[in-house]
């Protein structure tokens, strides 16, 4: 291996920028006529299918987002419950265990107070905000060059 392109330093960009020679830049040679762009591609109108990927990425990060929450949310319950059994454990005492009725009042009193339900509805309103979105990506048609490489 004596020498690959991967090590080649290519001349434009190790002497400070190339000059575009393309069909694009030859009408801003001729007399005053204005300069292009810097960033074209910034500018122009996005693909709608991208757009409906972006804001996909968005609905899924609040998705993830709130579904930790949840879960964490749901262990502090748990941890709260297990911390209020009697310390023998409820193998050892049959006539203190808890009957279920006692602890599904106890996980709804605990549940009023970190609000568990409202992170779990909160949770499934954004799977489903997140699978509607993904259900439009589907019928969408992208554009010739930005949507198709895309979606």
């Amino acid at each position: 291996m004596a020498d690959s392109d991967n090590t080649t330093a290519l001349p434009f960009v190790t002497q400070g920028g190339r000059r575009k020679s393309c069909a694009v830049d030859d009408d801003t040679r001729g007399g005053g006529a204005t300069a292009i762009e810097p960033f074209p591609r910034l500018l122009a109108p996005l693909d709608p299918c991208v757009v409906l990927l972006q804001e996909w990425e968005q609905a899924h990060h609040m998705a993830v987002v709130l579904c930790r929450l949840q879960q964490r949310l749901e262990i502090r319950i748990s941890n709260a419950l297990r911390a209020s059994e009697p310390s023998g454990g409820p193998e050892n005492n049959q006539h203190s265990a808890p009957q279920p009725a006692d602890l599904q009042t106890r996980w709804n009193e605990l549940d009023q107070k970190v609000g568990y339900s409202r992170a779990r509805a909160a949770e499934a309103q954004a799977v489903e905000a997140e699978e509607d979105i993904l259900d439009a990506v589907a019928v969408t048609p992208a554009r010739p060059r930005d949507g198709i490489l895309i979606c």
